[in-house]
């Protein structure tokens, strides 16, 4: 028998890209407490000061039976992306929401 997961992994870096400190994901049975967790956890969409994306899987349906699919992802656009002055984050962080199946 199949059992689904939702995996969330929080990743982002020190001061340089080059610099990532090791990822840290929870693992869920229950789609609607993942995906609290990683709301809870993900950058602020808002957040003027540094910038964040959000990327969807919009072709994503829950009976798809391929093993893992990465439902929705939002990172923080990195400072050097930005030049002078910029707006985005020093030490960029992400957070991505997949769905696994275990056989």
């Amino acid at each position: 028998m199949n059992q689904v997961v939702y995996i969330v992994t929080h990743y982002g870096c020190n001061s340089t890209a080059s610099d990532l400190w090791t990822p840290n994901s929870k693992l869920f049975s229950n789609y609607e407490e993942a995906y609290a967790y990683f709301l809870k956890i993900s950058p602020s969409l808002d957040d003027e000061y540094n910038k964040a994306e959000q990327f969807r899987n919009n072709q994503y349906e829950e009976e798809d039976i391929n093993i893992y699919i990465n439902i929705e992802t939002r990172v923080q656009i990195a400072g050097y992306h930005c030049g002078k002055g910029s707006t985005c984050a020093k030490k960029p962080q992400g957070v991505v929401i997949a769905r696994g199946i275990i056989n």
